[in-house]
């Protein structure tokens, strides 16, 4: 079964994506695939950039975050990149730990969608 047509699969706008490929679902799997395969890597950077209080790499990070899942129609994980980004740019180092919490909960939640998407409906 494509992940596209998998009803799994919640945390993706799956027919806006579909639409943004041009109805090509093989396209549609293949960039959510690469997308998934360098989420840890993108998470990675942003969870360092955050530990270390460094939030020119937060801004940065969490750019980058958001526009690979706003490319995917990730809509919750790119808007909490997008709050955590303008957090940054405003410097406001609790609201940046704060909202931080909601990326990593919108990264367990795609992950685990995506893991539990090879397993028979």
């Amino acid at each position: 079964m494509r992940l596209i047509d998998n009803s799994r699969i919640v945390s993706i706008d799956r027919e806006k994506l579909l639409e943004r490929c041009l109805g090509i679902g093989s396209f549609a799997d293949k960039l959510a695939h690469a997308f998934i395969s360098t989420l840890p890597i993108e998470r990675k950077a942003l969870r360092e950039a955050v530990a270390s209080n460094d939030l020119t790499q937060v801004a940065k990070q969490a750019h980058r975050m958001r526009g690979s899942a706003s490319n995917l129609c990730a809509v919750e994980l790119s808007t909490a990149a997008e709050a955590v980004e303008s957090a940054a740019r405003s410097e406001c180092e609790d609201n940046v730990l704060r909202l931080f919490n909601d990326v990593e909960s919108a990264i367990d939640r795609l992950l685990t969608e995506f893991e539990n998407s090879d397993s028979t409906p």
